[in-house]
């Protein structure tokens, strides 16, 4: 028997409209389940309160994202440093072909760690056209353990001027049982992955879109005595580059929605102690870009993240359980300016500069925290040819300037991580 209160957690209505809506509405390629993720079931408590400020200050730059998407053939990495124990990595590889008779051959491939998340997401497919606009994609990823091998099937349909749709099904570790090298373990519920996605140009701009889904998964564990329940969606619109007279306008909206549990039990029978969370994310941005500006790029973000969940345990039989709850809700609220432009430079090598603010708010059950953080950024950036650059990354804590002052040997500590990115493209 499980605890009625632990089966409180379920896919509400507003969650499978949100991400089928994504079908009008491409992949981040960050769904479909890593085996990693299942250790990371609590970790959002693990946050600091400078964390979102350090993950902003490190992402790349438009020139660098415009330039990776616009290749056929690239390579991007980035790594910055979150604490003296964790880095923020991010790896993307991208190799796509397609010949004249409409046939296509690719890889893509997304690594993701910080803290909190570590995703691994990889695609293979061999697209055929079937004849007025739409083609039909084979998909699949590789692994060297077999029994984490995922296959699926997209059907893909593009315009005469390149807008596309795309519906996109998988099937997750679908031998797992079947090729398992761990024979105490076994899917109890194999996972599946819809995915939909949307691009539109228009005179004034350009629509992106797209939905994740996966399915419950159930994961036995008999050899670490638990089984592992895994739901994602997630589901995103960017509406890109609006020319008004100020720059290019965007604006983009993140939907992230989770659900994790570890029932322990001893034997399996009755389950002894559930680890239940629940998050959902919610992130907003309003930027200006203006290339003519020396790359001017400025804008505000808004980002809430709610936990909910926690510990449970409880002991006895169906008739007597004994209950006991240690739950952990949290609500982490982020509020933020952003600006970074290009210093001018007769070479291609250049300086830039960048000011983040970023205002948390963060209520767990554990610890409460808020107040303003603020991060300058100075950039170096190698741009060895149109197809190679290297970034250099310094952020440094003008907050932590504020509070030290007035200063002294041991108190001035205005360092605050640094970043590295390259990115090579064909």
């Amino acid at each position: 028997m499980i605890c009625p209160s632990c089966q409180r957690f379920s896919v509400s209505p507003q969650l499978i409209t949100s991400l089928f809506l994504g079908c009008f509405l491409s992949s981040p390629l960050l769904a479909r389940f890593y085996p990693e993720e299942e250790k990371r079931i609590d970790s959002e408590h693990s946050r600091s309160k400078e964390a979102y400020n350090d993950q902003i200050s490190y992402e790349s730059s438009r020139v660098i994202k415009d330039q990776f998407a616009a290749s056929d053939y690239a390579f991007f990495a980035s790594a910055g440093s979150l604490n003296q124990d964790i880095f923020l990595y991010q790896e993307q590889i991208k190799a796509e072909y397609e010949s004249s008779e409409g046939v296509s051959i690719g890889l893509r491939q997304n690594t993701f760690e910080d803290a909190v998340h570590k995703y691994y997401k990889q695609k293979i497919w061999v697209g055929i056209p079937i004849g007025k606009g739409f083609s039909l994609e084979l998909l699949g990823d590789t692994r060297s353990e077999k029994m984490w091998s995922d296959y699926g099937l997209a059907l893909n349909y593009k315009t005469s001027s390149n807008d596309e749709i795309s519906l996109t099904y998988w099937a997750v570790d679908i031998f797992h049982n079947e090729k398992r090298l761990t024979k105490g373990d076994k899917n109890i519920t194999n996972s599946h992955t819809v995915e939909g996605a949307l691009i539109f140009g228009f005179d004034w701009g350009r629509i992106e879109a797209d939905f994740e889904y996966d399915s419950p998964l159930e994961w036995q564990r008999n050899t670490l005595d638990y089984v592992y329940h895994y739901e994602m969606g997630t589901a995103n619109v960017h509406i890109k580059d609006i020319s008004t007279d100020y720059g290019l306008l965007s604006f983009d909206y993140h939907y992230r929605w989770k659900h994790e549990k570890k029932f322990f039990r001893e034997p399996f029978v009755i389950p002894i102690a559930v680890n239940d969370y629940q998050r959902e994310t919610h992130r907003t941005t309003v930027s200006l870009y203006r290339p003519e500006q020396d790359h001017l790029h400025m804008g505000a973000e808004f980002l809430i993240t709610e936990v909910d969940g926690g510990f449970r345990s409880f002991i006895g039989d169906d008739t007597d359980l004994d209950y006991r709850e240690y739950v952990q809700p949290g609500l982490r609220r982020e509020y933020m300016l952003f600006a970074t432009q290009k210093l001018s430079s007769p070479n291609r090598n250049h300086w830039q500069i960048g000011m983040h603010l970023n205002f948390p708010q963060i209520r767990f059950s554990n610890k409460t925290e808020e107040g303003l953080e603020a991060k300058l950024q100075t950039i170096y950036e190698l741009v060895w040819s149109d197809r190679a650059r290297f970034v250099i990354n310094a952020t440094w804590d003008l907050d932590q300037v504020v509070e030290d002052f007035p200063f002294d040997e041991q108190s001035f500590s205005p360092w605050g991580g640094g970043n590295v990115q390259i990115l090579v493209t064909l």
